[in-house]
């Protein structure tokens, strides 16, 4: 189970990857329910908050914001942990009736 600032999110783990990735309110094609940072106390946006964040994964790229939330893995919970909402992206399964909303990174 995924918690990003409270609100559980369907992720799939990354070996290849470091980021913490979310479908945000911000995204038109992204799988429901997506993360509100509005709904969440512990939300922190960064600086450069607009600047838009490429990362391209085997299946397509994803466009998003970074941001500092709380996030809890199972029974470990971590602060102010930097993660990213996706605004845009071309993968298949996380569109509006995919299987997945979230992208965990777990790389070596």
């Amino acid at each position: 189970e995924v918690e990003v600032g409270g609100q559980k999110v369907v992720a799939i783990l990354d070996t290849g990857s470091f980021d913490i990735l979310v479908s945000s309110e911000h995204c038109d094609d992204c799988r429901d329910p997506p993360y509100d940072p509005n709904a969440s106390s512990t939300f922190r946006a960064a600086a450069n908050a607009s600047e838009l964040t490429v990362h391209t994964f085997g299946s397509g790229p994803t466009y998003s914001k970074r941001g500092y939330e709380q996030v809890r893995i199972g029974p470990y919970e971590v602060d102010n942990q930097t993660f990213y909402q996706i605004v845009r992206h071309n993968i298949t399964a996380m569109n509006k009736s995919g299987s997945f909303n979230a992208i965990v990174g777990i790389g070596p």
